[in-house]
């Protein structure tokens, strides 16, 4: 039996490998929010767009607004998504 643990080469544990993971796991959950932030960032005039055609529809009356993609002819929408909700509303 080794009384001195000094004589003992390094050897890594598994604390040593969490530490460094998580050593660099904080950084990078830091970059990919900041990420997240600018791309939102970037979709805001497109949400502004939409909340103020919702909010139109609800001034003016309609009770369930409805999603008309043709109202955005410069978005990238997918029309064929959107048909089945005016259908079922009957427009």
């Amino acid at each position: 039996m080794i009384k001195d643990r000094t004589a003992i080469p390094f050897k890594r544990g598994l604390s040593d490998r969490v530490c460094c993971l998580g050593f660099n796991a904080f950084p990078l959950m830091g970059l990919l929010a900041v990420v997240n932030l600018v791309a939102l960032t970037m979709l805001i005039p497109i949400v502004l767009r939409l909340l103020g055609d919702f909010r139109k529809q609800l001034n003016s009356g309609v009770e369930r607004p409805v999603f008309d993609p043709e109202g955005f002819p410069d978005l990238d929408i997918d029309r064929d998504s959107w048909s089945g909700a005016r259908e079922a509303d009957g427009g």
